[in-house]
């Protein structure tokens, strides 16, 4: 988290989609309400993307396409490994945003698809528009060293960014307490990741490690939700990460196998899966 992945969160996919639940909350769409949105959430916290892709059609307005149907479209898209159609509709999305946070969010999520696709300093110009549209937000910190830690260049500037986003989704005031356990729990397990790659600290690995599991996997229970499953393969990815960084081959592919068992039709169960071959 984020609204959701945020995505990511997001979204911050993450984000993740259900974190824009509080935002799209004056929405209305077809069938009364937000049930359209409601069933896209749904979708996404069982990671049945195709399911999620289908419903975006009743987050259209007046039959067209619109901010929102564009964003949760292209999140969909990006989980399902479409990528250039995910991008198409992601910055459609943005272009038709005028709320700030709403544009915060579309930033985040684009610039993970670019992760993806490794084009990693186009995904940190989408990070910092992240961090100016929506300032005191941690997660483009975190954003922004995985993508560090991804181009193995710069491990203690990606320590730094990861130890700024965990103070900030730390002292920030939360939308939910789901949210914020779920952002928490995200920044705790890249700042494990960033710690294994920068000094090898396993002590440290270990407590961060021993603190991001608990809470993804619980961080649902305030909600009245089920467990969002992506959210939890991508907090078990960075941890297999860290892991595997110290050199524990067999701790990194207990949490590599976890993330592929929750998410194993979306990115997280892609990238934990191709890691491991």
């Amino acid at each position: 988290m984020s609204l959701f992945r945020i995505l990511g969160m997001f979204f911050r996919l993450l984000l993740a989609m259900f974190k824009l639940r509080r935002l799209h909350k004056d929405v209305k769409y077809p069938g009364g309400g937000l049930v359209a949105l409601d069933i896209v959430l749904s979708a996404y916290r069982h990671g049945d993307y195709e399911e999620g892709l289908a419903a975006c059609e009743g987050l259209k307005t007046n039959g067209q396409e619109s901010s929102t149907s564009l964003y949760f479209k292209g999140a969909n898209l990006m989980n399902l490994g479409r990528l250039d159609e995910a991008e198409k509709a992601l910055n459609a999305s943005a272009k038709l945003e005028n709320d700030d946070r709403k544009m915060a969010l579309r930033y985040s999520t684009l610039g993970e698809l670019m992760i993806e696709q490794q084009r990693y300093d186009a995904a940190n110009d989408c990070f910092e528009k992240s961090a100016r549209l929506w300032p005191g937000r941690g997660m483009p910190d975190r954003d922004t060293a995985e993508c560090l830690l991804h181009q193995q260049s710069n491990p203690s500037d990606a320590l730094s960014r990861a130890r700024v986003a965990l103070k900030k989704e730390r002292d920030r005031e939360p939308l939910s307490n789901e949210s914020q356990q779920q952002n928490i729990s995200e920044c705790l397990a890249t700042l494990a990741w960033a710690v294994a790659e920068s000094s090898r600290d396993r002590t440290e690995v270990d407590r961060l490690v021993s603190e991001a599991v608990p809470m993804i996997e619980t961080a649902h229970l305030s909600s009245g939700h089920d467990a969002a499953q992506p959210v939890i393969a991508r907090v078990h990815y960075y941890c297999g990460r860290a892991y595997a960084a110290l050199g524990d081959q067999s701790k990194g592919s207990l949490h590599f196998e976890e993330a592929a068992r929750q998410d194993p039709k979306g990115t997280w169960g892609r990238r934990a899966r191709a890691v491991q071959v």
